[in-house]
């Protein structure tokens, strides 16, 4: 584990979904720092793939390509 004497801040700004993300951190610990900013960009990836109107294979998409001619099953997360 790598610490320092005072917390700082950890930054890592990226492009995901078409947008800038800024995620931001301050911690004296910067290992967890670091394993929290990944546990975020992994959380919007995730949603990406749920939600994205830019991916063919996302639940959305799959809902309006089948827009009023078939039903279309989706994720519980999705529907609520």
């Amino acid at each position: 584990m790598s610490t320092v004497t005072k917390p700082e801040i950890v930054q890592v700004v990226t492009k995901m979904m078409g947008n800038r993300f800024e995620f931001t951190v301050v911690s004296d610990d910067l290992d967890h720092a670091k394993d929290c900013i990944n546990l975020a960009i992994e959380e919007v990836k995730r949603i990406e793939c749920l939600f994205s109107t830019y991916k063919d294979d996302s639940e959305t998409n799959q809902v309006n390509q089948a827009a009023g001619l078939s039903p279309v099953k989706v994720s519980k997360e999705f529907f609520e």
